[in-house]
C-alpha cells in the first residue's frame, strides 16, 4: 500500500477527529459553581454582543468539560448571535471559530443538547464554514462539529436529533463541493471528510454512491493514512443491498479480499467480516481458501480480549451454508490460542461449537476419523464442557447442554473420560441447586435456574445421563445426601 503519495497531513489532526473528543481533565469531579458562574456570564454578555470572543473561548472550554450541563433554558439569542457570527467570516474569524468549536462541544454531548442547538440555520451555517476555502482550521473544525452531529444522531437515537434536518449535506451541489477535497492535496480536508462520509454513511448508502464513482476515490483507498476510513466507509454501504451489488461486483470482490490483512482497526475489521458473510449468502465460498482462515485465526487472536462479533458471525454463515469449509485447523488454533480470549469471546466461540457440531448430528456414525467427532475428541468436546461450566448465560447453556447429550449418548465411552476430567457435575450440581461457588460470584442464587424448567430439564438429563452410565465414576456417589 502507498504511503501518503502527496497528501499533506498534520501531525496532529487525529487528535482533531477522532470520534471521542479529548476532554480537558479536572482535578476536581464535580463542577465548581464557579465554571457554572462564569458559563452563566459568558451566555449573558454573548446574547447582549459584549466580549464576544473572551464569552465564546469560555463556553468552549467549559463545554470540553464532558459533565457540563447548561443548555436547558438558554435563550434562543445565543444561537441567533452564533448564526450570526458564522456568517461574519472571514472579517470576524475568531468569532466564527469559537463558534464552530462551541457548536461541535454541545453536539458530541447529545444527550444534554436541546433542539435549539439543531437549528437548521445554525446546520447550514456550520456547513457553510466547512467548505470555505481559505482557512483550513475553521473548515476541518466545522467538518468534525457535523460528524459530531451525525454520530450522535446514529449512536445515541436521540428525538432530538432528526436525521432529516441533515438531508441538506447531501444536495448535489453541496456534496460535490465537499468531493473537489479528494482533487486536492490537503491530508487533513481529505481525512476529515472521509470521517464524515462514515458518519453519514452509517444512515445513507445510495446517495452516497456518487462518492464511490469519484475518478480519485479508489487511488485514495490505497493511500495508508486514508485505508481504513475508506474501507469503513464502503463496508457502510454493503447495508443496502443496491449499493452492496454496485460497489462489490465481481472485479472489485478480489481487490477487496486483499485487503482483509492489511486491516488494523477492531471496528473497521468487524465491518469487513459483516460483508464477507454477505459474500458467502450472495456468491458462494469460492474466495474461501485454505490458507484464508490462518487470517481469522489471526484476528481473533489480535482481538481476544475486544469485540469479535462479526468474525464468530461470519464463521457462523459459513457452518450453516458451507461447512465442510472449515477445516480442523481452524478449530486446533482456535482452541490453542482460546486461553488469550475474554470470557465473552470464549463463550460466542464455544456456542458456535455447538452449531457446527449440530449441523453434522445426524450424519455421525461411531467413525472417530469423521471430521466433526475427531474434533469433538481432540478439543471441542472438553473445550465446551469447561465454558458450561463457568457460563452465567442460560442460552448458551441450553445450547452447550443439548450438544454435549448429544455427543455423549452417541459415544459413551469416548466422552465419558473427558466429563471425568473436568468439573462439569460438581457445577451443574450447583447450578441445579441455584449456588454457585463464592469466587466466581458473590451472589449464591444463580436466579435464572429456578425460573427456567427446560434449562432445569437439561441438566437433569445429562447428570442422569452420566450417572447411570456403567463407565461413569459418578454412579456410586453422585445422589449422595446433602
Amino acid at each position: 500500500m502507498d504511503g501518503q503519495m502527496g497528501y499533506k497531513i498534520t501531525e496532529n489532526n487525529q487528535s482533531i477527529f477522532q470520534r471521542v473528543h479529548d476532554r480537558e481533565e479536572d482535578d476536581n469531579s464535580d463542577e465548581s459553581q464557579e465554571k457554572i458562574q462564569i458559563a452563566i456570564e459568558s451566555i449573558s454578555k454573548i446574547v447582549d454582543n459584549e466580549n464576544i470572543e473572551e464569552s465564546l473561548n469560555n463556553l468552549v472550554l467549559f463545554t470540553n468539560d464532558p459533565d457540563f450541563d447548561f443548555i436547558e433554558g438558554v435563550p434562543s439569542q445565543l444561537v441567533t448571535n452564533i448564526i450570526a457570527y458564522m456568517r461574519s467570516f472571514p472579517q470576524n474569524r475568531i468569532f466564527a471559530l469559537f463558534s464552530a468549536r462551541l457548536i461541535g462541544n454541545i453536539w458530541l454531548a447529545d444527550g444534554k443538547s436541546y433542539p435549539l442547538f439543531v437549528d437548521p440555520e445554525l446546520i447550514e451555517s456550520v456547513t457553510s464554514l466547512c467548505l470555505q476555502k481559505v482557512d483550513e482550521e475553521i473548515a476541518l473544525t466545522s467538518i468534525r462539529a457535523l460528524t459530531c452531529l451525525i454520530n450522535s444522531t446514529y449512536e445515541k437515537g436521540s428525538p432530538v436529533f432528526a436525521v432529516d434536518q441533515l438531508d441538506a449535506i447531501l444536495n448535489e451541489s453541496i456534496m460535490n463541493q465537499f468531493l473537489s477535497f479528494f482533487d486536492s492535496n490537503n491530508g487533513d480536508l481529505i481525512l476529515a471528510f472521509l470521517s464524515l462520509l462514515e458518519a453519514i454513511s452509517q444512515t445513507y448508502q445510495k446517495e452516497l454512491l456518487q462518492v464511490v464513482h469519484h475518478p480519485k476515490f479508489f487511488e485514495i483507498l490505497n493511500v495508508e493514512t486514508f485505508f481504513e476510513s475508506c474501507l469503513s466507509f464502503l463496508c457502510n454501504l454493503s447495508k443496502n443491498e443496491e449499493c452492496f451489488t454496485i460497489v462489490f461486483n465481481s472485479d472489485f470482490r478480489q481487490i477487496f479480499l486483499s485487503y482483509l490483512p492489511k486491516i488494523k482497526n477492531p471496528v473497521t475489521l468487524n465491518k469487513f467480516y459483516s460483508v464477507l458473510s454477505l459474500f458467502v449468502k450472495k456468491y458462494g465460498d469460492d474466495f474461501i481458501k485454505p490458507e484464508f482462515w490462518s487470517i481469522v485465526t489471526h484476528h481473533l487472536l489480535e482481538m481476544a480480549t475486544l469485540d469479535t462479533t462479526e468474525i464468530f458471525a461470519f464463521i457462523e454463515t459459513v457452518i450453516l451454508i458451507y461447512p465442510k469449509c472449515l477445516n480442523d485447523e481452524l478449530w486446533t488454533n482456535i482452541f490453542s490460542i482460546s486461553e488469550q480470549f475474554s470470557f465473552a469471546n470464549k463463550e460466542r466461540c464455544a456456542v458456535m461449537l455447538c452449531i457446527y457440531f449440530h449441523d453434522f448430528q445426524n450424519s455421525i456414525v461411531l467413525n472417530l476419523e469423521s471430521p466433526p467427532l475427531s474434533i469433538a475428541i481432540n478439543g471441542g468436546y472438553e473445550f465446551i464442557l469447561n465454558i458450561a461450566a463457568q457460563t452465567k448465560n442460560p442460552i448458551s447453556l441450553k445450547t452447550m447442554l443439548e450438544f454435549l447429550t448429544e455427543y455423549l449418548i452417541k459415544s459413551p465411552e469416548t466422552f465419558l473420560p473427558i466429563i471425568h476430567e473436568s468439573d462439569i457435575i460438581e457445577q451443574l450440581k450447583l447450578m441445579k441447586e441455584g449456588k454457585t461457588p463464592k469466587k466466581e460470584i458473590q451472589d449464591e442464587d444463580l436466579g435464572y435456574i429456578d425460573d427456567d424448567s427446560d434449562l432445569v430439564t437439561l441438566i437433569e438429563s445429562f447428570l442422569t445421563l452420566v450417572s447411570f452410565s456403567f463407565l461413569s465414576p459418578f454412579k456410586d456417589n453422585f445422589y449422595e445426601s446433602e
